[in-house]
């Protein structure tokens, strides 16, 4: 009997998603596609983004590998492997992007990603290849410290404008209007800059380490904002904050980066300078079972040895650092995510 290409395919992903239900045996055990597969589509994905491929589709291989500067008949076959991950689509010899690729590919992207993809993932990729040795005990790199490399660090940054796009609505959607915010670890200024052009008459100060309020002030500059953005630079658990001095203190995404202790310091260091009449606000990736989650919290503890901290978790922190009338919420448009608010002190 012979198989068609498509039906080989299609019977390929039934056969994967009946393997998470229940296990099944060869041609597609699990294991074997998740480790083998699973390296591959981020390794092409990731290639894909560095190259330019997206940005200069459509156009057949040739013209695609003088856009790209690639070899013609090695691009192709990155090419066949992002057609089966359903970014490209061949029609009468011309590569095209795809609805999956155009939203966050691209000069029209709605969604941004590339840097995210790029510069981030692309590092966690390469940083991953010493898990082995963090689970064994040994220091793990860190990535918000001075020994990290400025390329590492610049894209780290530029992804986090990008992520930060994705949550700053529901997150300003959940304050109450402030006049003066402290964001703790907004270094890049995008969540900063969203709060200012929400409410016209609102002064952040941003608090983070030195080189990420680097980056951040030429944007905050470039956005004419640098009157009503300030900085704050160092170690936010060891730097003044000042003592009731904000109706609103916010992190978002800072907890995961930390242990435990760190990140009660950190929430009393928020409470503290929030005061009894100021709300702090918290954004984290929830670690759960959820896929997004689970495999985040694995890249923290790669990087540095922390990891995804779960809703209860959290609640339990923020009131061993003091805060109070805690409550979370999981919001639907930051799904995957939990929202932390609770009293300061």
């Amino acid at each position: 009997m012979r198989v068609k290409p498509g039906l080989a395919a299609a019977v390929e992903r039934v056969g994967l998603a009946a393997d998470v239900v229940i296990g099944l045996p060869a041609p597609y055990p699990g294991p074997y596609m998740d480790a083998w597969i699973g390296v591959i589509r981020a390794r092409a994905l990731i290639s894909a983004v560095r190259v330019g491929l997206f940005d200069a589709l459509p156009g057949t291989t040739g013209q695609l590998a003088k856009r790209t500067r690639c070899d013609p008949q090695r691009l192709e076959v990155l090419l066949e492997a992002l057609r089966a991950m359903r970014y490209v689509r061949l029609r009468r010899a011309t590569w095209r992007a795809t609805r999956r690729s155009r939203t966050s590919f691209g000069a029209s992207a709605r969604m941004p990603l590339k840097a995210t993809v790029g510069s981030l993932t692309a590092s966690n990729y390469d940083v991953l290849q010493g898990l082995d040795d963090v689970l064994r005990g040994y220091e793990p790199p860190g990535l918000h410290d001075s020994s990290t490399l400025p390329e590492v660090w610049d894209g780290y940054q530029a992804a986090m404008i990008e992520l930060n796009a994705m949550v700053a609505g529901p997150t300003l959607a959940a304050l109450a209007q402030p006049r003066r915010l402290l964001d703790i670890g907004g270094g890049p200024g995008s969540f900063a800059i969203a709060a200012c052009r929400r409410w016209p008459e609102a002064e952040v100060v941003i608090a983070d380490l030195p080189q990420a309020a680097a980056l951040g002030r030429p944007r905050v500059a470039a956005a004419g904002l640098d009157q009503r953005i300030s900085y704050i630079e160092g170690d936010a658990r060891g730097s003044d904050l000042g003592r009731a001095r904000y109706d609103a203190v916010t992190m978002l995404n800072v907890i995961h980066n930390v242990d435990r202790n760190t990140g009660v310091a950190l929430l009393r260091a928020a409470a503290n300078a929030a005061g009894p009449q100021g709300t702090v606000t918290v954004l984290e990736i929830e670690g759960t079972r959820t896929l997004l989650g689970t495999m985040a919290s694995l890249t923290f503890c790669a990087w540095m040895g922390s990891r995804a901290w779960t809703g209860a978790q959290l609640s339990q922190m923020a009131t061993d650092a003091g805060l109070r009338d805690v409550r979370l919420a999981r919001p639907a448009r930051l799904l995957g995510n939990v929202l932390l608010q609770g009293r300061g002190l």
